[in-house]
């Protein structure tokens, strides 16, 4: 969608300003035609229906003007002068009428008909004057021709031009009520066309804002609810540039770095699990070389022992030890190849736990960066957190038509708290596999170091035997002198003795701690195997 490539505040800016113009516009044109008509009712009010007034005034105060004539004409004495004062009266009504009528009048015909009354007038009061003075100097024939003559001609044009100016103002005031009614109607359907165009673009405009807000965010529902159900293969490329793509995009990201973790923590399994295995293997081995290094040093206690006894023996008899003095040599030497043996297994062992170290240092890295990678997703998780927030105070500003997109944001929310939950009980899984981690390093460091204090002792103890031998060379070269050392060699034999117990007291110790480091390798394996079992929920 075009629209989408608008941001959400500037498109709802684009919305509502379309839809103020669409009110201004109406408004402005409601005022224009209530000023249009506002025009046509003053014109009517202070032009029409006054000059209209004026002019059935005017035809009042000449009819008046013709009755005050007729009285004037039928009294005489004190009458005709009260008459004649009230005839003076509706003349002077007349013209300030007439003058009235001429500052009102705007029509070239309303103009033309008062001039032609004008000199109506003049001419009636001539001939009315006329007529008075014919009455006065008693020539009633000729007044009577006057009066019914051009007298009653004049009376009449005027009268008429009277009713004609009358009937051209109540004409006017027509035609400008007609005008109103048309251009309220015209109006009132302009405006009702208006209001339905704006009724609807304000739909139009309300179901396009609508949808591109609903849409995105039922994909975004949509990609949230696949990675609660474990599937992170899905793909969405959304080409929008507003806040609801960003959102999609950053949920993208989420699930690829998500799918991507999982990955690297299902691979650091499986190295865990080999390594484990592995571990578990040189471990058995060890076991094994620390049973027939016990083994030997029980050969080796024995041989002391029977040494000890023959130099007592030497003691008692210096005779038989000269004849006994070539077996114990060659006793002696079986007895330093054994330690040698002894001390071979023994480096090998060192060799075999400086490589366990190793190994368990290496998954100990590995363990520490699923912690990193997991704290990415922690940070995501806060994020997505963040702006479901940010959403959710959008929604709450847009009012009622945001709750739609407020109740999604919650949700958004919440599937964030729900891989916070995730990522911590991962994290959890994962100190206890390095607490297991340390533990194993520890037990294989104390068995190393138990492991050279035995090469130690097996120096010791060959050094001894090597002693041994020569004294037995010695005792077979000098046979003399055997009685006379016999009491010193015994306390050798008796000291070697103690240090063959001791290192087979510290092989029976290493044993053990190989045990252990076989039990921990075990353990770890059984937490390999966890772990891997629960990235396997996850389809990537």
């Amino acid at each position: 969608m075009i629209i989408r490539r608008v941001s959400i505040a500037k498109r709802s800016a684009i919305a509502f300003g379309l839809l103020g113009v669409i009110f201004i516009a109406t408004v402005t044109f409601s005022l224009l035609k209530l000023m249009q008509l506002n025009d046509e009712v003053t014109v009517i009010a202070e032009h029409r229906v006054p000059a209209l007034n004026d002019a059935s005034a005017l035809l009042a105060s000449f009819l008046n003007i013709r009755l005050q004539t007729a009285n004037v004409l039928a009294q005489t004495g004190q009458q005709r002068e009260h008459f004649m004062q009230l005839l003076r009266e509706a003349e002077a009504n007349f013209e300030q009428t007439r003058n009235s009528l001429e500052q009102l009048a705007e029509a070239e015909q309303a103009r033309r008909l008062l001039v032609d009354i004008k000199a109506d007038i003049d001419v009636y009061h001539q001939l009315q004057r006329q007529l008075f003075s014919l009455i006065d100097s008693g020539q009633s024939g000729a007044a009577d021709a006057l009066q019914y003559g051009d007298l009653q001609t004049v009376r009449e044009d005027l009268t008429d031009d009277i009713r004609s100016l009358v009937a051209f103002q109540q004409q006017r005031i027509d035609d400008a009520n007609t005008r109103t009614d048309q251009l309220l109607d015209s109006s009132r359907l302009i405006l009702i066309v208006i209001s339905v165009a704006a009724l609807l673009l304000m739909v139009f405009f309300a179901w396009v804002f609508t949808r591109s807000l609903t849409q995105p965010m039922a994909q975004a529902l949509a990609i949230a609810q696949q990675i609660a159900d474990g599937d992170l293969t899905q793909e969405l490329h959304d080409q929008g540039h507003d806040e609801t793509a960003a959102m999609l995009r950053a949920l993208m990201v989420m699930r690829r770095q998500l799918r991507d973790t999982i990955n690297q923590i299902q691979d650091s399994a499986n190295q865990l699990a080999s390594t484990s295995e592995q571990l578990s293997t040189v471990t058995e081995q060890s076991s094994q070389g620390i049973h027939q290094q016990n083994e030997q040093l029980e050969l080796a206690v024995s041989a002391v022992t029977e040494m000890t006894a023959a130099v007592e023996d030497v003691a008692r008899n210096a005779e038989e030890t000269a004849r006994e003095a070539d077996s114990a040599d060659g006793t002696a030497r079986d007895g330093q190849t054994q330690v040698e043996d002894t001390i071979t297994t023994t480096e090998t062992l060192l060799h075999e736990f400086d490589g366990t170290i190793k190994g368990v240092g290496t998954l100990a890295e590995q363990v520490a960066n699923i912690g990193k990678v997991l704290d990415v997703i922690r940070g995501i998780a806060e994020q997505t957190n963040l702006l479901a927030l940010n959403a959710a105070i959008e929604a709450a500003r847009a009012g009622e038509s945001g709750r739609g997109f407020a109740v999604v944001a919650d949700e958004v929310r919440a599937l964030a708290h729900r891989t916070q939950q995730s990522t911590g009980e991962i994290e959890s899984m994962i100190a206890a596999v390095q607490n297991h981690t340390d533990t194993t390093v520890k037990s294989i460091e104390q068995g190393h170091q138990r492991a050279q204090q035995t090469l130690q002792m097996a120096a010791r103890a060959g050094e001894a035997l090597t002693a041994i031998t020569a004294a037995i060379a010695r005792i077979a070269d000098k046979t003399t002198a055997i009685a006379s050392s016999s009491e010193q060699q015994a306390n050798v034999a008796k000291e070697v003795d103690q240090n063959l117990l001791t290192i087979k007291d510290i092989a029976t110790e290493t044993a053990s701690g190989a045990n252990e480091t076989s039990a921990s390798s075990r353990e770890l394996a059984r937490l390999a195997e966890n772990l891997s079992a629960l990235t396997n929920r996850f389809t990537v």
